[in-house]
């Protein structure tokens, strides 16, 4: 038993998530999560979340235009598809930028694309804005 949480911990440590450690020990991820939670009381490792780079937003910005799967991406990254999908928006902007302010300009093609009967999620795209954004901008204007 110690000698699989000292493999654990190890493995942790060099970066592999909880799937590929649970796939390396033969145990389920449930395990694994718990033995992991241990460690983290114990003060031995950290918590596996760092905060996202510019080369991470962009590795999935290119990803998804690529067509992979939050799944897939997670992967490929060593993140959760759940960080993935919630980073997704951030990825077209950059690590703590925030969107510039909306000009007269963008107003006037929010409402334009609105009244063609586009989707906020399509002027979004094409806006370089999340859809909530652009919906929250349609309710002020």
């Amino acid at each position: 038993m110690n000698a699989d949480v000292e493999r654990v911990k190890e493995m942790r440590l060099s970066g592999h998530t909880c799937l590929a450690i649970a796939a390396a020990v033969n145990a389920p991820p449930s395990r694994i999560r718990y033995i992991l939670g241990c460690l983290l009381d114990r003060g031995e490792i950290t918590p596996a979340r760092e905060p996202w780079t510019r080369e991470g937003l962009s590795q999935i910005d290119q990803m998804t235009r690529q067509g992979y799967r939050p799944q897939e991406i997670a992967e490929a990254i060593g993140r959760t598809p759940c960080a993935v999908r919630a980073a997704r928006p951030w990825a077209k902007r950059g690590v703590g930028s925030r969107c510039a302010a909306w000009s007269a300009e963008d107003d006037a093609r929010l409402l334009s694309m609105r009244a063609e009967g586009l989707t906020y999620e399509h002027i979004a795209m094409r806006l370089g804005r999340t859809a909530g954004a652009c919906a929250r901008r349609r309710g002020r204007i």
